[in-house]
């Protein structure tokens, strides 16, 4: 388990580094990092019942300017309003940590399986698993799109989608999401991709 304040490695509730509790929100084990992205670190943790769920960390210290920090609440705000079985759904948004370790955390579903990217380095796909798997991935997307105002995911591309135990597939990271409307009025100028 990791300590959510500090970061550190520790073997118990209360952090031998830094002695400050170790669970994030009284609640969750971090227990691996499963995943660095340009705005945070996603972890695989735990809840006191046993059930598992991604938590993507995102420190405060790192989003220096008005924008960084925008992207952040932009991210969880968005999350928060899909309703779609392709995309991981975001249980609660928390706060956490004291000065330079402090940080926004993100409590989403976590889809169990791997990405396309990890897959495609085992294997070659044929022309007809392309084609299932761009008609898969439209109909998210569709969904996303039809939305008012329409969520653009902005990152598609193997490592964000992820193929569940099932053979199902999934939209993962939203951290550079945009929402169309908003964006087309304020002039957002965000590039991500």
């Amino acid at each position: 388990m990791f300590c959510a304040a500090c970061g550190e490695e520790t073997p118990a509730e209360r952090c031998a580094e830094c002695n400050e509790p170790a669970l994030l929100d009284g609640r969750y084990r971090l227990l691996e990092v499963i995943g660095h992205g340009a705005s945070g670190t996603t972890w695989y943790a735990a809840d006191q019942d046993g059930k598992t769920w991604a938590i993507k960390e995102m420190a405060l210290r790192r989003a220096t300017s008005v924008k960084a920090r925008e992207l952040i609440e932009r991210e969880a705000k968005v999350l928060g309003e899909l309703d779609h079985p392709a995309i991981p759904k975001l249980r609660e948004t928390l706060f956490s940590g004291r000065g330079k370790n402090r940080a926004i955390y993100l409590v989403q579903e976590r889809i169990s399986g791997t990405t396309l990217e990890e897959e495609r380095r085992q294997k070659r796909y044929s022309i007809d698993e392309v084609v299932a798997i761009a008609d898969e991935l439209l109909f998210i997307l569709a969904y996303l799109h039809e939305l008012s105002p329409a969520v653009i995911h902005r990152d598609v591309k193997p490592a964000n989608i992820m193929r569940r135990d099932d053979g199902t597939l999934a939209l993962i990271d939203f951290g550079s999401v945009r929402d169309a409307l908003k964006d087309s009025v304020g002039g957002g100028s965000t590039v991500a991709g």
